[in-house]
């Protein structure tokens, strides 16, 4: 059974104005201060909990059984002060699930279709080149990325299509200054109780820089070489094109180089640091985060859609393809 729900989440301040008790606590992953709601009863089946610190909002719901059914075949529709909204569509498959394969479409003349179906190994970059160049007169390439997990970062395959300029990733690793640690232990001892305004000011201006400092790089810019196609592309994504899938969705969408359709990406950029136990287990942690090249989160956020298709949970009609080739037939 299909449910909606509709939530007004409210920032904290306007949780103040309604004389809620807010819980002062400490994250215990950046140490930051945070407020809670705790859990609040609306009714006898609905109930809401808001965590905040100074970057964000985690909230938590539970429907309980009764009247009402949250399962694996409902949507949940979140509305944000302002009119922002957040859907969690809990119809999709399960996520480690893979999409089925899709047979190649039936196309307009001079569109030409090139499913991608990996990057692990050099054969699926050199066959998208070969695709390129042989098709270099189409009056429009599609690139299906659906169900790419990734591999290798595609740099030619790039260059073959980019014709014009475009910035890489922003890119950050945590990094550790005996300075820093000393000027963090003021920050939090005794002294900071006795310094004068200027010294206090400094110390709270620096304060993130304390507990958690990061060196950060802005993306390179690159420039255009001799791209074997210069006509309008297409880009197919769902929510499995993750690490070096998104290398390549990334600057085709964010410098208009493409029009791209489907579902927001995983949001993660791989770079693993692997340690291996010697018993059959092994452990990764990523050694950075990436961001958009202006500096907007992307880990566990993806890359959105310019033109987002919402995918039916049972397997039938290429929706996201249908809409690509609506959109061709616009232009």
């Amino acid at each position: 059974m299909k449910y909606l729900a509709t939530v007004l989440l409210l920032l904290p301040l306007f949780v103040c104005a309604q004389d809620c008790k807010l819980k002062k606590g400490m994250d215990d992953m950046t140490s930051r201060p945070t407020l809670s709601t705790g859990f609040v009863a609306y009714d006898d089946d609905f109930t809401l909990s808001m965590d905040a610190n100074s970057k964000e909002i985690d909230f938590f719901f539970l429907l309980k059984t009764g009247s009402r059914c949250y399962d694996e075949n409902s949507i949940v529709t979140v509305t944000f002060e302002g009119g922002r909204t957040l859907i969690v569509n809990r119809m999709h498959p399960k996520p480690k699930a893979r999409p089925a394969t899709r047979q190649p479409p039936t196309l307009p003349e001079g569109v030409k279709y090139h499913r991608i179906r990996s990057f692990e190994e050099p054969k699926f970059e050199v066959a998208a080149i070969d695709f390129v160049k042989a098709n270099s007169q189409a009056k429009l390439l599609v690139f299906d990325v659906r169900g790419n997990g990734g591999g290798s970062s595609p740099e030619r395959l790039l260059r073959a299509l980019m014709d014009r300029p475009y910035r890489d990733w922003m890119q950050a690793s945590a990094m550790s200054f005996g300075l820093f640690a000393t000027y963090g232990d003021l920050y939090r001892g005794a002294a900071m109780k006795d310094a004068d305004a200027r010294s206090r000011g400094y110390l709270e201006g620096f304060s993130e820089y304390f507990e958690r400092p990061y060196f950060m790089a802005p993306g390179a810019l690159k420039q255009p070489e001799s791209p074997s196609y210069t006509g309008p592309v297409f880009v197919l994504q769902d929510r499995y094109c993750a690490s070096a899938c998104e290398d390549f969705v990334m600057p085709l969408k964010v410098s208009g180089r493409a029009t791209v359709f489907g579902e927001r990406t995983f949001g993660s950029s791989g770079q693993p640091y692997l340690v291996d136990f010697g018993n059959g287990m092994n452990f990764r942690v990523s050694t950075k985060r990436m961001y958009f090249p202006d500096g907007t989160e992307f880990e566990g956020v993806g890359i959105k859609p310019d033109v987002e298709v919402i995918v039916p949970p049972v397997p039938g009609n290429d929706v996201v393809m249908q809409a690509a080739l609506d959109a061709f037939a616009m232009r």
